[in-house]
């Protein structure tokens, strides 16, 4: 056993303690306006941040907060490459958000306001290169990305390319890294790619022809052939109880926003889980995520608060969402 990780697994495992707690998210739920709202979260981690804001941008913020929490896993990591699995997926996302708004005409500021500052490369280099067609002198699969999608018409196609592409990208970082907690979640991102790919490919005929589907995963291209054989293969990961409501509500409404938040809880899950173990990179990637999903559930809570929803509806829409 190595004990490399040992001084970065701790204090990864320490920080994740630090989030939001459940006391505190009961108070902020229990808050009776957004000034009361926030005078809780003067309470929590993300007080540090507010405090540099007068206007109490909360958006800026947690923006901040996931910010520092990269700076400060990328220093501590004695071997940083496999943190680009993280950090890869918003330098693809920014991708394409440059694609869309380029092709909505937006200005070169706007576009910005829309990107992640989480990537690799900053938002305004990608997009630099992108413009000048010089993308390969940052990344190779960011050009290939978006090269192949110049040749796609609408939204889906786009981010379906720009995620296969973020897939060749981190397989790369897997087999470098001969890491077991490495193969073990990039398979299960993979498998989970794969199965939304093939729900969505109902409802997209115009596309069922392309090789879309990204090889590496656990469930082979086989069994996702039809409705019922994507859905077995789904259960296979933690069993029909886990997907269940999700499933239900997909069938009945075609809705598919449960079902996707069903699949990023279930990787939180998986990486808690794996978060125990201090002498691998586990609790790093544990906490980064972790990180990000309590800024999607204060910003949530806040913005239903602001719109008025009742604290029993929000409480609703968490346990929908977030459980």
């Amino acid at each position: 056993m190595s004990n490399k990780y040992i001084y970065a697994g701790v204090r990864s495992y320490t920080m994740m303690q630090n989030l939001l707690s459940e006391s505190n998210l009961e108070r902020l739920l229990g808050a009776k306006s957004t000034t009361e709202g926030f005078k809780v979260l003067q309470d929590t981690y993300i007080a540090e941040y507010l405090s540099r804001h007068e206007d109490k941008n909360l958006a800026r913020a947690l923006e901040e907060s996931v910010s520092r929490a990269k700076d400060v896993l990328d220093s501590i990591s004695p071997e940083p490459e496999p943190l680009r699995i993280l950090w890869a997926k918003y330098d693809f996302y920014n991708l394409r958000t440059i694609i869309k708004g380029s092709r909505q005409n937006l200005s070169d500021e706007k576009i910005l306001l829309q990107c992640f500052k989480t990537g690799i490369y900053p938002p305004a280099s990608v997009l630099r290169e992108f413009k000048q067609e010089k993308l390969g002198r940052l990344n190779v699969l960011l050009a290939k990305a978006a090269e192949e999608a110049n040749s796609v018409q609408n939204s889906f196609e786009i981010d379906l390319v720009t995620e296969r592409h973020y897939f060749e990208f981190i397989k790369e970082i897997m087999e470098r890294s001969k890491d077991s907690f490495i193969k073990d979640y990039v398979t299960l991102l993979i498998d989970f790619f794969n199965i939304k790919t093939a729900i969505r490919l109902e409802t997209l005929s115009s596309i069922l022809n392309k090789d879309v589907f990204v090889s590496g995963g656990r469930i082979t291209k086989s069994r996702l052939q039809k409705e019922e054989q994507i859905f077995s293969a789904l259960k296979t990961y933690g069993g029909e109880a886990v997907w269940s409501l999700a499933l239900e509500i997909y069938r009945k409404e075609k809705n598919f926003a449960l079902l996707d938040k069903a699949m990023e809880e279930y990787a939180l899950k998986f990486l808690k889980e794996r978060s125990f173990d201090l002498f691998s990179i586990a609790p790093l990637f544990a906490y980064f995520s972790a990180q990000k999903n309590h800024a999607q559930t204060i910003r949530a809570v806040m913005s239903a608060k602001e719109a008025g929803v009742s604290e029993h509806d929000i409480r609703v829409i968490l346990r929908r969402l977030y459980t």
